[in-house]
């Protein structure tokens, strides 16, 4: 999470923590976006880095810190990786006590719909500590071994559902799933959890194409080598070769892999056979 507050600290830019214009949660600077602002209508999130105005909108974190700053693109993204940290703060870990989440075991439906897409049910129940709630697979979202969030399947309806952000001890796109079981300084970053159920430990999952400015600075601050494995199709192509432009420009060495699942036969990482799964692991 970028940290806004040492940001405006360290290049004294005028803020404001309440006033006029200031929700709770924010921090309040004039929107650089508006040359007539002078009345902090520009706003960073202290809970999640990202910034809107209330003049001309939502912008990218990025492009804030180029107007602010006047820096270029590729010196943006290295104060977005230099002010990012890995976990919230205790104190907004201790706002959230109203998260709960099922402790009930999978049933036979759970089961089944994870062997009907050829996974072994036992394996990942106890792996991942998967959950359920009526027809729902209940997936616990660790982060430093701490249960943070959560997200559901349901597997008669087939559709995903994030724990709400209001109960979250901490936002699905500002981490990544499986982070807890990567060992080392390289990964893999996949779309989802059944992707990452396929390819196994060093692997994590952001939680769709969309990665968050949260979400690249993490990966810059805790690794050397990324490999982006979306799936195939064109548009998730291009979004994972967007992240791997601004991972660079942070310093991590990126590859974008692009036909292994297609040579393979398969449309995603999660339709890879095991076999073929492990050895794309071990390259």
């Amino acid at each position: 999470m970028f940290n806004a507050l040492q940001f405006v600290k360290d290049y004294n830019i005028d803020y404001r923590l309440s006033g006029k214009n200031i929700s709770s949660g924010m921090l309040g600077v004039c929107d650089p976006f508006s040359s007539s602002d002078t009345n902090y209508h520009g706003a960073f999130s202290l809970t999640h880095g990202t910034y809107y105005s209330w003049h001309s909108g939502a912008h990218k974190l990025h492009d804030v810190i180029i107007e602010l700053l006047g820096v270029s693109k590729s010196q943006a993204f290295k104060l977005i990786k230099e002010y990012s940290t890995e976990s919230y703060t205790s104190e907004q870990i201790s706002t959230k006590s109203r998260f709960v989440i099922s402790d009930e075991p999978l049933h036979a439906c759970h089961r089944n719909f994870l062997r009907s897409r050829g996974f072994n049910a036992q394996y990942l129940e106890d792996k991942y500590d998967l959950r359920s709630d009526a027809s729902r697979l209940i997936i616990p979202v660790y982060y430093n071994r701490r249960i943070v969030s959560y997200q559901e399947r349901d597997v008669r309806f087939k559709f995903y559902k994030s724990c709400p952000l209001e109960i979250a001890i901490m936002n699905n796109k500002d981490i990544f799933y499986n982070l807890d079981n990567v060992f080392g300084d390289k990964v893999v970053v996949v779309e989802g959890v059944f992707d990452v159920y396929r390819l196994g430990d060093n692997s994590v999952c952001s939680f769709g194409t969309s990665v968050t400015t949260s979400q690249i600075a993490l990966l810059a601050k805790r690794f050397k080598k990324v490999i982006m494995f979306f799936d195939p199709e064109p548009d998730a192509q291009k979004k994972a070769e967007k992240v791997a432009s601004e991972l660079e420009m942070m310093g991590v060495d990126t590859h974008v892999e692009k036909d292994y699942c297609s040579s393979c036969g398969a449309s995603d990482p999660a339709e890879l056979s095991q076999s073929e799964a492990d050895k794309f692991m071990s390259l």
